[in-house]
């Protein structure tokens, strides 16, 4: 199979099992890495620590994986995405994004939402080219999924106020806009090679 976190692996057939952790920064680190693949595992020594190149190469190899990734930044997060998408975590705010696909690893499909989950204050996004989003940037957003048909669900978490209706208008019909962009914009064709409906 290769080398990763140091570790030369020859995996049998079968499902695979990889839990990691790493540093993040300018050089990333390893500093946990352990893998299951029926009888064989491996990990990281307590305490060593690598720079995981060869990562990259052990998920490319990878058929119906299954991904759940957590990070917690040391400060505000700002996202700039090609299509126009900003967002902004605040400190504190735990990310979490999980995605199930099915096929080779040279043509995976998501099979499950793709859902990213903010804990702490939630997420602030805005577009721009879709002013009225910018209306919702008091609203924290909690979770954004993205469907295998290739629509987008936000959600906010309720605050048991007279305004939860208004703002659940409101996440709707961001949540329409994002999904004809999702299907529709050229600016998100890669996206839609990884949805059945693509």
């Amino acid at each position: 199979m290769g080398t990763v976190a140091g570790l030369h692996h020859q995996l049998p057939p079968g499902p695979v099992k990889v839990e990691i952790a790493f540093l993040g920064g300018t050089d990333p680190v390893l500093t946990a890495f352990e893998l299951v693949a029926n009888d064989y595992r491996s990990r990281l020594p307590e305490g060593q620590q690598s720079t995981g190149r060869g990562l990259a190469t052990l998920v490319r190899a990878l058929h119906d994986a299954a991904f759940v990734v957590r990070a917690e930044p040391d400060g505000e997060v700002l996202v700039k995405m090609d299509n126009g998408l900003e967002a902004v975590v605040p400190e504190g705010g735990t990310i979490t994004l999980t995605a199930v696909v099915e096929g080779p690893p040279d043509a995976p499909l998501l099979c499950a939402p793709l859902e990213a989950k903010v804990g702490g204050e939630g997420i602030r996004v805005s577009h721009s080219s879709v002013r009225w989003l910018a209306a919702l940037a008091q609203v924290r957003i909690h979770r954004v999924a993205l469907h295998p048909d290739g629509s987008v669900e936000i959600q906010s978490h309720k605050q048991g106020s007279v305004l939860d209706r208004a703002v659940d208008r409101g996440l709707r019909k961001a949540s329409n806009t994002l999904s004809d962009l999702v299907r529709n914009s050229p600016r998100f064709e890669r996206v839609r090679t990884f949805l059945p409906s693509g």
